[in-house]
């Protein structure tokens, strides 16, 4: 016998051992009766996930409703803000508002000082006054003009915290809007 077929033959007895043991007991006669069971509580528990299901698809389709009807017309408002903001004419509105202000504060402070003036004895006319008034008045040019400036840059800088707020909400829906809100810059 050859090498290959003694090693065959050696392999089968083992084989044949290992089968030749002692007897396997027979299954347990209400094995059915259990895989039956099982069987009903997976039915139940199908249901029950279907049940669920159900309930789940509802409220997402009544949130992918709200979502659409209300939180989208919201975002198309922020978008559409955040490109029309930092227009040329809506800076020179924001420059003008900001020297108006200024200029109406100075007027008030002019007003003032007059009167102060005029109560130490100093007439309006005279060259100590007029020197007063001309410093005021560079101040005040020099105020605005800076008034102005901000209002600009503001104006310019703000549609980017109008966009973050209005991507940031896209991101993240309507969960994220109090996030959104606590973490924006304030943007007019």
């Amino acid at each position: 016998m050859s090498f290959i077929g003694r090693i065959i033959d050696r392999v089968a007895d083992f084989v044949g051992d290992v089968f030749d043991g002692p007897d396997v007991p027979g299954p347990d006669p209400r094995i059915g009766e259990a895989a039956q069971s099982s069987a009903a509580i997976g039915r139940d528990y199908l249901d029950w996930m279907k049940e669920q299901a159900g309930i789940t698809n509802e409220w997402a389709a009544a949130d992918r409703e709200r979502y659409k009807s209300v939180f989208e017309p919201l975002q198309d408002d922020f978008i559409a803000r955040a490109t029309a903001w930092d227009t040329p004419e809506r800076q020179a509105a924001q420059a003008a508002e900001a020297r108006a202000d200024v200029m109406r504060d100075a007027g008030l402070e002019r007003g003032r000082r007059e009167r102060q003036v005029a109560a130490m004895g100093v007439q309006p006319g005279s060259g100590r006054f007029t020197g007063l008034d001309r410093t005021r008045g560079v101040q005040t040019a020099l105020a605005a003009a800076g008034a102005e400036n901000m209002a600009r840059g503001r104006t310019r800088t703000e549609p980017t915290g109008i966009s973050r707020m209005a991507v940031s909400c896209w991101k993240t829906g309507p969960d994220g809007w109090s996030t959104t809100q606590a973490t924006a810059p304030a943007s007019g």
